[in-house]
């Protein structure tokens, strides 16, 4: 909860840096602020789905670990639901207990201790967090336990194949980390370059600033920088 506060505090200070700034830079008067707050409303929704983007990340790369254990531990001997237990426990040392895997493990141990399918808790943990992996591992676990079969072989499969979409996955974000970095930089140009202008020479930018046809001119501007940005997004996401 504290995190998450944080998080919203954050984006809250930012939006409103980011509309004053808007408003000054582009503007030169508070008039601008609602082009500003629009701006900062595409930013604040950027920022969250980054942020959501992360916490998936961090989610899945522990939820990889867990499934590993329960590997190992159903090549112990152990059965199914006691070596997602010994797997969660192995995941308590390994990871802070505030964090959002173990938050949602021990709600899993509790719910599964009323006898509730291992499979409709964890396809419930992947519904809710929004990670496809987690819910084919429910599907997995439920075929499982309603057909039968070798489960530690199953469950090794299943194992390897979500591994390598997420190795996969990450390699695709290391191959376009230098075009995000080169997308951020263009993004933001144009406003540097005013800025510049602005400390540098005033005067050549005036007529932007005092005149119906400049200020709608700095708001096509403004508006096709967030296009570009946006757009820009759409070209560098690629998920497997």
């Amino acid at each position: 909860m504290k995190e998450r506060l944080a998080e919203w505090f954050r984006i809250i200070v930012l939006g409103i840096l980011i509309s004053f700034g808007i408003a000054i830079l582009f503007f030169d008067s508070l008039f601008g602020l609602p082009a500003g707050i629009l701006a900062a409303f595409f930013f604040a929704r950027k920022e969250l789905k980054r942020c959501r983007k992360k916490k998936q990340k961090n989610l899945l790369n522990g939820f990889r670990s867990l499934i590993t254990a329960m590997d190992a531990a159903l090549s112990g001997g152990y059965s199914l639901e006691n070596a997602f237990l010994s797997a969660a426990e192995d995941m308590e040392r390994l990871y802070p207990a505030d964090s959002l895997l173990n938050r949602e493990l021990t709600g899993v141990k509790q719910k599964a201790a009323l006898r509730i399918p291992l499979h409709t808790l964890l396809y419930e943990v992947g519904e809710r967090n929004g990670i496809e992996e987690i819910r084919d591992f429910a599907l997995v676990i439920e075929t499982i336990q309603k057909m039968g079969g070798n489960t530690r072989k199953i469950i090794q499969k299943t194992v390897q194949n979500i591994s390598m979409k997420i190795d996969t996955n990450q390699e695709i974000q290391v191959m376009v980390a230098a075009k995000q970095m080169e997308k951020q930089v263009m993004t933001v140009m144009p406003a540097l370059i005013l800025l510049y202008l602005r400390i540098t020479n005033g005067n050549y930018l005036e007529s932007l600033y005092n005149s119906l046809s400049g200020h709608l001119f700095m708001t096509v501007c403004l508006f096709v920088m967030i296009a570009a940005d946006w757009i820009g997004e759409k070209i560098i996401r690629i998920e497997v």
